[in-house]
């Protein structure tokens, strides 16, 4: 059965990019839906209320500065958020085994390591920019170097320096939760990317706003008036220059154009297939990006063991590599969010919650040297399970240049557009770069 006119644009996706890009359309009187696959709006935006205040379990935070567009929505909606100080860390395991230390205040006594460090970083980085740079204007890709063999460089050139070794071993956990990516994996051109909204001149950021009111109530704004017809799996795709036509798992929709905002890993997977195949140049953006894993568990215990002044807890001498998110601070209650990613994140996927609450708590009680409680609810997320999304976010495998969410973001004749967090050249993975690039390809779409 046909659905839809010529005329019409069809959606793939209720995600942030699917909902903006159907909210720019019909602004400019364009007639769009939007085929959704779950039988909910969002994608990997999940606010749960098993705690009796709104969790996140996908997107968080609102990053970067002001010119981030959801800040202006959040603030449209009153949405309760509350800026995250990043430097009010409790960090364990970086100059003793017990006790915490925040690396950032410990005195300037740590200002020279941290010098080094940096200087270390620079040089061991300046070969695998250039061929980066080049690989990128000659077409040959990026640096074969992953992030790991910098951080090896830069640690082979502070030998004797455990201060500056102390920076290396705390980056390294923070760029596999940033990142979700074991270092190993992670291409170079993970560290090139240069935000339009962040702040410049700071080491961390200064205006990420933590959101303690459910993100969610962004995406139920942005979808207000629009059509979405959910259970409704996307399998294949015709174009030509005329026309598109969408196959689902029981109907056929027939559009003047088509905007894809499914997850990268749902891409590479083939559920969605094309006809004629994809250009090789959006094979090779497919080539070069995937979707990395960061998963959340959130413990609620019957009452707060733990530092309750800091933003966040971060464990650096523990397997798990856990960064806590402290709704002690947030919300006053004794709830702590683990962030793991990178193998770990892959590792706990495969466990049950008691299992992996056990391992939580065992750490948390070896490290704290408190009497850590059984914990009251235990929630898990475990994206690369999620048939729909295949994990948490894009990274940049080796051989990239960071070219790859541009290439992506090609129209095809016109008639094929690609949105999401992947094609988002300065934001990739967050949800203002997915939110914007909906707004993008609705653009395009309205100038034809």
């Amino acid at each position: 059965m046909a659905n839809t006119s010529q005329d019409s644009i069809v959606i793939v996706g209720a995600g942030a990019a699917g909902l903006s890009a159907a909210r720019y359309l019909k602004q400019h009187g364009q007639d769009a839906i939007i085929l959704e696959a779950r039988d909910c709006i969002g994608g990997r935006v999940r606010t749960i209320h098993d705690f009796g205040v709104p969790v996140d379990l996908g997107a968080a935070w609102l990053h970067s500065g002001p010119g981030n567009p959801l800040k202006k929505i959040a603030e449209e909606i009153s949405l309760e958020k509350r800026v995250s100080d990043f430097s009010n860390l409790a960090i364990y395991g970086i100059q003793s085994e017990s006790g915490f230390i925040d690396p950032l205040k410990a005195g300037e006594n740590l200002s020279a390591e941290f010098e080094a460090f940096e200087k270390a970083m620079k040089s061991a980085s300046l070969w695998p920019y250039l061929r980066t740079v080049i690989g990128r204007s000659v077409g040959l890709g990026g640096s074969p170097m992953s992030v790991a063999d910098i951080l090896e460089r830069a640690a082979a050139k502070l030998k004797g320096r455990q201060g500056s070794l102390q920076y290396l071993r705390l980056l390294s956990m923070f760029l596999e939760g940033l990142y979700a990516s074991p270092t190993e994996e992670l291409g170079f051109a993970s560290l090139l990317t240069e935000s339009a909204t962040e702040p410049e001149g700071g080491m961390l950021p200064t205006d990420d706003q933590f959101v303690t009111g459910g993100m969610e109530k962004i995406i139920n704004y942005l979808a207000q008036d629009i059509e979405v017809h959910f259970n409704q799996v996307v399998k294949h795709i015709a174009y030509d220059q005329h026309r598109v036509e969408i196959q689902t798992q029981n109907e056929t929709f027939k559009a003047r154009a088509v905007i894809v905002t499914v997850p990268i890993g749902v891409l590479r997977s083939g559920q969605i297939t094309f006809e004629p195949d994809l250009p090789r140049l959006h094979q090779q953006a497919l080539k070069y990006m995937d979707m990395g894993l960061v998963n959340r568990v959130v413990l609620q215990f019957p009452h707060i063991f733990w530092p309750e002044s800091v933003d966040i807890l971060g464990m650096c001498n523990s397997s798990l590599r856990p960064m806590f998110i402290n709704y002690a601070h947030y919300k006053q209650l004794p709830v702590l969010i683990g962030v793991v990613g990178g193998q770990v994140a892959h590792r706990i996927e495969a466990l049950s919650d008691t299992a992996i609450a056990q391992e939580f708590c065992s750490e948390l009680q070896r490290i704290l040297q408190v009497s850590v409680p059984e914990p009251t609810k235990v929630v898990v997320q475990r994206w690369k399970q999620e048939e729909f999304a295949g994990g948490s976010y894009p990274r940049y495998l080796v051989g990239a240049t960071g070219l790859e969410p541009k290439h992506l973001a090609t129209p095809i004749l016109n008639r094929v557009f690609f949105a999401g967090d992947a094609t988002s050249l300065t934001e990739p993975g967050y949800l203002h770069g997915a939110f914007w690039s909906g707004e993008l390809a609705a653009q395009h779409l309205c100038k034809m």
